[in-house]
């Protein structure tokens, strides 16, 4: 485990929610501890950058339109079976994301704090 939080300079991450306000959030919030930072506002433009720059870590939005948050989170996986990915959503109980392979699912709003415990928890990096 790696235990310096500057670690996570090292790594890109891909943000993928249809609510401007929440990407610009999570922009602030992930662009002083990662080195590279791609947002999209649906699942298939998160698609299209997750195939162009290959990101270490995907946090995704559940419920969005063009391609939702579990289409996206299928797609990725047939591409990249370990990647760490984080699914937010507004719902506790979605029926529809329940069987997602994430390694995390949070409630929105989301806590900032826990999103950056979760985060080194899902890239296996002690946050100590």
């Amino acid at each position: 485990m790696i235990k310096d939080k500057e670690a996570l300079r090292r790594f890109s991450v891909l943000c993928v929610d249809d609510d401007e306000a929440i990407r610009n959030v999570m922009r602030l919030t992930l662009k002083r501890r990662f080195g590279e930072i791609y947002l999209a506002e649906n699942g298939k433009e998160g698609l299209e950058l997750y195939m162009r720059y290959d990101p270490d870590m995907v946090i995704t939005d559940n419920l969005m339109p063009v391609m939702d948050g579990v289409a996206l989170i299928q797609k990725i996986l047939q591409i990249r079976k370990e990647q760490p990915i984080i699914l937010t959503k507004s719902f506790v109980d979605d029926e529809r994301s329940r069987d997602c392979k994430v390694c995390a699912n949070l409630i929105k709003p989301v806590d900032l704090d826990k999103l950056i415990e979760t985060i080194f928890h899902c890239m296996g990096i002690s946050s100590k």
